[in-house]
């Protein structure tokens, strides 16, 4: 065995260990090979840098008939710090990116440093000659949001790296990787509308896996360690990383570094592969979830809901587009079960989320285990009502205000034949409503993983 096969953190840096994207793959390649450029656009941790080393990796450009000696693939991460600099910086930081990358390909190139600032001329410079060494310069600009958001790069710089694409003694093309479309940079910066650099690029998507990609990925990742899981135990990875690259590989690398081994999956072993992964993935859902505004949470949360609703199409889309959600069977599904549980753990205005209950309190619909509830108005409003104060003992003299409020409240009897008519439609879930005799009724709190993960 040599080691754990499955990356967690990190870009991937070896061409063996590169699954999927061989359209993508293709595609980038080919217009570079016409000297276009082009914008490697998708959600974070989906493989946008791992892609960036694979296309530029001398076995891949050989596999698509590009010749490595006449192609220098330059990397440059835009979370550096210089690139959060003024122009001179940034032009200086190119400059030497280019600069390192010929001296490891065997080529000297004199230019002038010394550490200091330079300008758009002295990096012209150097590419005219690459150029002249009959060298296609390829920038990748791993980040790339990080160098349009820098406020003291206004649209000239951009112009002029634009300008350098036509120039007839220059042969550069660029490489970009970002989270936002360069049309969405754009926007977020008004300035830049008026730069053709950002109209001059093919859009490469990168989204999930499919299910069968996400199958070869994790069996010829253990096929190459010589390994096996416990029954059962790859198809709960499959389930968990939901086609997303770096949950997929996380969930592997844990199962693996787990050591589970043996014929079956127990019960409690299963219970301890999720509760590490879930701990793996939350800060990263966390994140997600910060990102979004409040009414792309609503429909991310209310999505069973509101999958087929017109009006939340663009939202739906965005939310698509972000791999937090995908499109199986026919409808609008999370992209992971641990997703799931942790959309139904967060507060969101409009919404009550408490065991196997969804409530849309603008639309006065219920969902009880993603199945549409019936309930009379007396019951939904006691549900609510319960629902809001989940965790504490709601007294009968509260449930009688919210469902009789126009009554004096007089006994117990009343609230006692609800809840137990409500119990009855909520079948087997009616343990999730206890009661605290004399007192009043309490619906049980939290969302479980088993909730999500059937």
């Amino acid at each position: 065995m040599d080691g754990n096969p499955f990356y967690h953190l990190g870009a991937i840096d070896q061409v063996e260990h590169f699954y999927n994207r061989h359209s993508e793959v293709r595609n980038a390649l080919r217009l570079l090979r016409r000297s276009q450029n082009v914008a490697v656009t998708g959600p974070r941790r989906v493989g946008k840098t791992s892609f960036l080393r694979y296309i530029s990796h001398p076995t891949t450009l050989q596999e698509h008939g590009i010749d490595p000696r006449c192609n220098l693939f330059v990397y440059v991460d835009c979370q550096h710090r210089l690139i959060q600099g003024e122009e001179p910086q940034v032009y200086q930081m190119m400059l030497e990116r280019v600069v390192e990358s010929a001296r490891r390909a065997g080529i000297e190139i004199e230019h002038v440093s010394n550490g200091r600032a330079t300008d758009g001329a002295a990096f012209e410079s150097v590419l005219k000659e690459m150029g002249r060494r009959g060298l296609r310069t390829i920038l990748l600009l791993d980040e790339f949001e990080e160098m349009a958001h820098n406020s003291h790069l206004d649209p000239g710089f951009f112009s002029n790296l634009r300008a350098l694409c036509s120039a007839d003694d220059v042969d550069v093309a660029y490489v970009t990787s970002s989270c936002a479309s360069l049309a969405d940079l754009c926007l977020e910066r008004q300035s830049l509308l008026s730069s053709p650099f950002f109209n001059n690029f093919r859009i490469i998507w990168l989204g999930l896996f499919t299910q069968e990609t996400s199958r070869y990925l994790v069996e010829d990742s253990l096929r190459k360690a010589g390994v096996r899981f416990p029954k059962g135990l790859l198809e709960l990875v499959l389930e968990m990383g939901g086609g997303y690259p770096f949950f997929l590989q996380t969930a592997g690398y844990c199962a693996f570094d787990l050591a589970l081994q043996g014929e079956e999956l127990g019960e409690e072993e299963r219970r301890h592969f999720l509760e590490t992964v879930s701990a793996q993935f939350a800060g990263h859902f966390k994140s997600y979830w910060q990102k979004l505004d409040a009414q792309e949470r609503y429909v991310l949360a209310a999505l069973p809901f509101l999958w087929q609703d017109f009006g939340c199409q663009e939202t739906i889309e965005y939310l698509k587009n972000q791999c937090l959600i995908a499109k199986r069977d026919g409808m609008y599904a999370y992209f992971s079960p641990l997703f799931e549980s942790f959309v139904r753990r967060q507060e969101v205005r409009g919404l009550l989320q408490a065991g196997p209950l969804l409530v849309d309190q603008h639309r006065e619909e219920v969902l009880l285990r993603g199945e549409p509830l019936s309930l009379s108005p007396t019951n939904y409003v006691l549900l609510t009502r319960l629902m809001q104060q989940a965790g504490r003992v709601v007294t009968n003299e509260e449930l009688w205000q919210a469902g009789w409020s126009d009554e004096p409240y007089s006994t117990d009897q009343q609230i006692k034949s609800s809840i137990k008519t409500l119990r009855k439609v909520l079948g087997d879930d009616a343990n999730w409503i206890v009661n605290r005799r004399g007192v009043g009724y309490i619906f049980k709190l939290g969302v479980s993983l088993e909730l999500c993960i059937a």
